[in-house]
C-alpha cells in the first residue's frame, strides 16, 4: 500500500527561473573569462558584480517573496486582523518553529501556566484538551501545520469541532483556523 501525500501546487509567484538562468549565465561567462590571461581583469571585476547583483537578488527580491510562504507572519497577522478581542487567544498546537511566541511579542507564553497557550510538549494533547475544557464558550483560533489539522480538529469538543474553519492557508507549512469551543 503506497502512502500518498496531497502536495501544494508551486505558487506561481515563485517561478524564479528566469532570474536563476540570467545568473548563472553571468557566472558562467565570467568564470569562463578567468581562463585566459587578457580577461583576467574584466573577468575579476565581472565576477564580482555578479555576486553583488546575485546578493541583491537574493536578499531583496527572493527572500521578500517566499517570506509568506515560509514564514509565520502572514499567518499570524492574519490572526490579529480577524480576532474581535484579545480574549479570542491564538492556540499554537505543536508548533516548534517559535515565530509564533516572536510575531506575538511573547503573548501566547504570557501569563500563569495555565494559561498559556502554546502546546508544544511530549503531552500537548492533553495539555490543549484541558485548556480547551476550562475556557468554554470563546472563539478561538487555532495556528498548527498544516498535516495535523485533523488532530487539531480532533482534540476539540465534539460539539465545537463544525464550527471548525480554515481561514488562512497561504502559508505552505502552516494553517490558521477558528473554532467556538
Amino acid at each position: 500500500m503506497a502512502l500518498q501525500m496531497t502536495m501544494l501546487p508551486w505558487p506561481h509567484e515563485l517561478d524564479f527561473r528566469t532570474p536563476l538562468v540570467v545568473f548563472a549565465v553571468l557566472f558562467g561567462l565570467t568564470l569562463v573569462g578567468l581562463a585566459w590571461r587578457k580577461s583576467l581583469r574584466t573577468a575579476v571585476v565581472g565576477l564580482c558584480a555578479s555576486a553583488v547583483l546575485f546578493t541583491w537578488f537574493l536578499l531583496d527580491v527572493f527572500m521578500r517573496d517566499v517570506a509568506p510562504f515560509w514564514s509565520q507572519k502572514g499567518t499570524i497577522a492574519e490572526y490579529y486582523k480577524r480576532r474581535r478581542s484579545p480574549d479570542e487567544r491564538l492556540i499554537a498546537y505543536s508548533m516548534y518553529w517559535r515565530g509564533e511566541t516572536f510575531y506575538t511579542k511573547n503573548e501566547i507564553y504570557e501569563g500563569p501556566q495555565e494559561e498559556r497557550t502554546v502546546f508544544d510538549t511530549d503531552n500537548a494533547d492533553e495539555k490543549m484538551e484541558e485548556w480547551v475544557k476550562t475556557h468554554r464558550g470563546r472563539r478561538v483560533f487555532v495556528l498548527f501545520e498544516r498535516g495535523r489539522q485533523e488532530k487539531v480538529k480532533r482534540l476539540l469538543p465534539p460539539e465545537s469541532r463544525d464550527s471548525f474553519q480554515v481561514l488562512y492557508e497561504k502559508n505552505n507549512k502552516f494553517s490558521l483556523a477558528q473554532a467556538d469551543i
